[in-house]
């Protein structure tokens, strides 16, 4: 493989975790003002933070699979 083909594919990986980590830490913000205004010990912004950290793993080991299955 060419060296614009590895900077293409490193650069696109790098773009799908940079997105996933702003959607995560999207998520934990959510999660931090909605724990301020409840007080539950189990509430919907932990349920939130887990739904942003699950499709963050979610996504980069699809990701990567899909990455080695190509190349």
């Amino acid at each position: 493989m060419s060296l614009v083909g590895h900077f293409f594919l490193y650069s696109l990986f790098l773009s799908s975790f940079l997105s996933d980590f702003f959607l995560l830490s999207l998520s934990f913000s959510f999660s931090f003002s909605l724990s301020l205004s409840l007080s539950p010990t189990f509430s919907l912004s932990h349920f939130a933070s887990l739904l942003g950290l699950g499709y963050m793993v979610a996504s980069h080991v699809t990701g990567s699979k899909m990455f080695s299955n190509i190349f």
